[in-house]
């Protein structure tokens, strides 16, 4: 339902409540969650971990937690956290994690989508290399992997300077201590297949107006299914209703095999009536 993901966040706040309440979660010195995903740094031994470990999982018997010890790395979602010690201290670092299914494959330059859809994965991977700290090295290999994306989905764009731009822009943004004033105007939308170049000049056009436009492609995936040759009617299962042409008398029947099966047999019962008279 649509308000499932909501209920469900919910109740896992509710669940860490009671989470926070059991004596060993002061061993605890972190603990974050995101969905279902929870990172925490533990100051307890092994064998309390697993005490833990093993509480939580009898709080609810429809809940099932994973456990999985990091030591001095571990990723939680798209990050890859590491603790190194320098100068005796733990400094953390960050880099970007990608799951070995990664492949990088989004929507090709040559779909029939708005550029705005074939740049999300891009502005997406580049935001975030923009906003999370890390070393130089990391860095260029990201960005190397962003290059390895866009040159795979056929994407023109100079990735590199486009980073330069996007490091300007949030550097500047933290120079600005005062929030600029929130913009309370409401913008009026318009939702409106995409057609290629005659939408984005017609996008243009209405931006003039102060209308704003969300497109939608005209191909999805059911669109592609309707492709295939329909399946005749006959050659379904279903409901079935035979009528008499000399009486008001009506027979209905279901059957899980095809209908013309179906009206074979009875033509075959009829004709055998037929010749047994």
């Amino acid at each position: 339902g649509p308000l499932s993901a909501l209920v469900a966040d919910f109740y896992m706040s509710h669940l860490e409540d009671i989470i926070s309440a059991t004596p060993l979660f002061s061993s605890s010195a972190f603990w974050a969650r995101y969905v279902d995903d929870i990172l925490c740094i533990w100051t307890g031994s092994d064998a309390e971990l697993d005490q833990f470990f093993s509480s939580l999982n009898s709080l609810r018997p429809s809940i099932r937690f994973t456990l999985e010890k990091g030591g001095e790395s571990i990723s939680f979602l798209d990050l890859n956290i590491r603790l190194i010690s320098q100068s005796s201290n733990m400094i953390t670092k960050f880099s970007i994690f990608r799951k070995a299914t990664f492949t990088g494959v989004s929507i090709h330059s040559s779909s029939l989508h708005p550029t705005s859809h074939k740049l999300a994965t891009i502005h997406s991977a580049v935001n975030r290399l923009a906003r999370i700290p890390m070393d130089p090295e990391d860095v260029e290999k990201e960005t190397q992997a962003i290059e390895h994306i866009a040159s795979l989905n056929g994407i023109k764009l100079n990735i590199r300077k486009y980073i330069r731009r996007k490091f300007l822009r949030v550097h500047l943004s933290r120079q600005h201590h005062v929030p600029p004033p929130p913009d309370t105007t409401r913008k009026k939308w318009l939702r409106l297949p995409y057609l290629g170049r005659p939408s984005d000049l017609l996008a243009k056009e209405l931006r003039r107006f102060g209308y704003y436009v969300g497109f939608y492609p005209v191909l999805t995936l059911r669109g592609l299914s309707s492709l295939k040759d329909p399946t005749p009617s006959s050659m379904k299962p279903g409901v079935y209703r035979f009528a008499c042409t000399g009486c008001p008398a009506r027979y209905i029947g279901q059957t899980g095999r095809s209908l013309q099966k179906r009206f074979s047999e009875h033509l075959l019962h009829l004709n055998q009536l037929r010749k047994g008279k």
